[in-house]
């Protein structure tokens, strides 16, 4: 199984950003899910737990990689590199709240570029997928964490 992550402007047009014919293709999973988050730049009244910064969520994650997987590890730090977070950068005062939250099952139907749909010699393709065009394949965000569930002892 398969998640793509992708997070949005709360206040933006509802379309995500897929960047290449590659990020929405099922080819070699069971199954793929889309998990859509809307994040808004935290305003200076509000409640600093409920904010959080790049710097503290990359912690986050790097500290529950290690604690799962110590090999891991590395392949998760250039995979923040490769997004330019770095340990250096300052994203301590860019503060942010999670908002909305969805999830969607990629599944035959939904609105999406594939290389096999893309047509022989055509690469790079970049493209907005319309959310509202996807709600016919919402799903609980729950049933992402079930799905992780069954599949974390195989």
């Amino acid at each position: 199984m398969a998640i793509e992550a992708k997070a949005r402007r709360g206040s933006a047009t509802p379309f995500i950003r897929i960047s290449s014919e590659h990020q929405l293709d099922a080819s070699g999973c069971d199954r793929l899910f889309l998990h859509v988050v809307e994040l808004d730049r935290a305003i200076e009244e509000a409640d600093p737990s409920n904010a959080i910064s790049i710097a503290i969520l990359a912690d986050d994650i790097r500290g529950m990689v290690y604690s799962a997987d110590r090999a891991a590890i590395e392949m998760f730090e250039a995979c923040l590199i490769s997004a330019g977070v770095t340990r250096t950068a300052d994203y301590e005062d860019d503060l942010w709240v999670e908002g909305r939250s969805r999830a969607f099952d990629v599944v035959d139907g939904f609105p999406r570029i594939t290389p096999d749909r893309a047509g022989s010699g055509v690469r790079g393709v970049q493209y907005s997928v319309d959310l509202a065009a996807c709600e016919p394949f919402a799903i609980l965000v729950a049933e992402i964490a079930n799905e992780i569930g069954r599949h974390r002892d195989v």
